[in-house]
This record gives structure tokens, sequence and C-alpha cells, in this order.
């Protein structure tokens, strides 16, 4: 672990940014931050726990785990009293290639904030516009954070297509939010020729299970051509938002696996293409798609079946995957518990 690291807009930014490495890579990251919205905005925040890991071998798993049990900020709440709130939280990010088949990408973030206030005349706990290495043992942050990033490279090399084709890239998106969770979980995809995002529905809680198709992409330009796929998933509390007193608690559950379910190619018309082949750098065989309801569809969100998630995990059970990480963060009594990846309920 690596606490008390400044992290700012731009830096999360450059974690989203394509590699130019030439290899496949896998990254995963998660933290527990806090920042003050009045002095930093969104854009900087003070990494109370931090783990970070990275992988250039496909055999080799990036796994990332951070378990906060409890940090305490003392100030005057909204009627001038002294008050202590506590935050705590649990992140945990993992990307692999499962050799011979798809990547994964796992997140699982937990957070709780009990006793929470605010006052703005409270001096900042942490504000980088002045020195991103300094806290203030006495200030109050108002935001505080449980963060996740899990992202895969890959490289691929197209044969059968023309310059004018399009790939268009279809993902499993499975998870569970615990009711009432504040947060957000966006997945990106990105190449050298452009990017497309999918955000979780604003609200939304209970399980979600969903293909989702990008855009179309080049294909077949006659050289190696990178896609970078992250997940982002962060649990967050504002004070300024939340009655005095209340607690405040969240989980957001991606680890029953975001999959990269299959790869079509069409024509710049939209015309589904056959004959086409995809070779991965990681080894990994994608499904390729044929003509049929995506393409009829539009390439749109449709529902998917919550299924079983890979790896042995039957549906409603969960398995650690951090096996030398231990948690003794204890949220809400939910099925999905921290440390762990669950495949929820089929229905």
């Amino acid at each position: 672990m690596k606490p008390w690291i400044s992290v700012s807009g731009a830096v999360l930014a450059a974690i989203f940014l394509l590699p130019e490495a030439s290899a496949q890579t896998l990254r995963a990251i998660s933290m527990v931050d806090v920042s003050n919205s009045e002095y930093n905005g969104e854009t900087h925040a003070l990494a109370l726990e931090w783990d970070d890991m990275q992988s250039e071998d496909p055999l080799v798993p990036a796994t990332a785990g951070v378990d906060a049990p409890g940090f305490d900020f003392t100030g005057m709440d909204s009627n001038g009293n002294t008050r202590t709130m506590t935050y705590s939280g649990t992140s945990i990010s993992k990307a692999e290639f499962r050799w011979g088949a798809t990547p994964a990408l796992r997140v699982f973030v937990d957070g709780r904030l009990a006793n929470s206030f605010y006052n703005a005349d409270n001096p900042p706990y942490f504000d980088a516009t002045v020195d991103p290495s300094v806290v203030d043992p006495e200030g109050v942050p108002d935001i505080l954070e449980t963060y996740g990033n899990a992202s895969f490279t890959e490289i691929l090399q197209w044969g059968g297509t023309a310059t004018n084709y399009l790939a268009y890239y279809r993902f499993h998106i499975h998870g569970y939010i615990a009711p009432g969770s504040k947060g957000r979980a966006m997945l990106l995809v990105e190449t050298t020729t452009g990017f497309d995002y999918w955000f979780l529905p604003t609200n939304f809680q209970g399980n979600y299970a969903a293909f989702w198709t990008t855009r179309g992409f080049p294909a077949g330009l006659g050289f190696p051509q990178p896609i970078k796929v992250t997940l982002i998933t962060a649990f967050e509390a504002r004070t300024q938002e939340t009655s005095e007193g209340d607690t405040v608690e969240g989980t957001y559950n991606f680890g029953s696996t975001i999959t990269l379910d299959e790869i079509l190619v069409a024509d710049e018309d939209g015309n589904p293409v056959e004959d086409w082949t995809v070779e991965a750098a990681s080894g990994s065989v994608y499904a390729i798609g044929a003509p049929g309801p995506v393409f009829e569809d539009g390439f749109e969100i449709q529902d998917a079946p919550i299924r079983p998630a890979s790896g042995g995990i039957a549906s409603g059970q969960c398995r650690q995957i951090v096996q030398s990480f231990v948690t003794t963060h204890a949220s809400r009594p939910i099925a999905h518990l921290p440390a762990l990846v669950c495949s929820p309920e089929g229905r």
C-alpha cells in the first residue's frame, strides 16, 4: 500500500490514455480518497490508501486491493458543535487474460460514512491548490470516495477486411448495486482512432445485466491495432448532501466479470461482413459475430440474462478474488460481501 498520494485530474486522465506499448497490458488500481469541493472541485483527491499493479504478461493477472477500516475526521457541525465522522472502504480490482478465452475485468467497491456533518467554516483537510503533499489534521473533507479501476490493452491484427470496414465490440456488463448507493460506474473503450463509453444509469440499484456494443472503429488498416478497455467504479459520500449525523453506505459489485463478448464487423453502409479474421497478441480467442439481432437493432444495448460468472462461481455464490487479502471492513449486511466476487441469483 502507498498512502497519502495526491491524485489530480491530470493523473486520473493519464490512467485512461491508450498506452504506446506494443504488447498487451493489464492494470488494476484501488484506493480510498478524500477531497474538498470548495478548494479542489472534483479534479483533485488525496489517496488515504492506494494500491496499483500492472502486468505485461497475459498469464499474470493484475490485482489491487485496499481495506480501510476507518479514518476519523473531527470538526464543527452545522450547529457549531464538535463532531467526529468516520469513513471506511474496501476496493478490489482485477484484470486478467484467461488463456484461450476473453479478458475479464472485475471491480468491487464498498464505502461507509458514519456520523456525517458539514460546516463551511471548517478548514479543508486537503487543499491541492496550496500544496498537494500537505494535509491539515484539523481540517475536514466533504467528499469521501472508494474507487476501483481495472483495464486491459489488447493488440489486434485483422485479416480478410478492407480499410473501410468497421469493428464493433460487444460487452457483457454484469454487476450488483446495493440500494441507496451513490457513485458511478463506467466502461471506457479506446483505440488509436477514437473512443466510446458506457455509463451505469443514474440511481440504478439491484442486479444489472446487459449487452453493450460500441460504435464502429476502423478495422483492417493493415497493421496491429491496440484497444484499451477500462472499468471505473466508485462509491462516493458528499457531506454537503447528507443530513447531520446520518450514515451513508453503498456497494458497487462488478465482480461477476465484464467481458468482451463478441466482435462484429460491418462495411461502411452498416451491412454485416463475413470471412474476416482477427488475431490477438494475448492469445485470446474472441467470438466472431454473424449477422443477427445485434445488427438489426442498430448495435443498441440489449437485455442479457444474468448467468453464472466464469471460474466456477455458481448463481448466488461468491469466492475471494484476492487470496492474500483479508478484509476487516463490514458494511451493510447484503449477499455481496467485501473481498468476494459474486454471481447474483439467476432470474
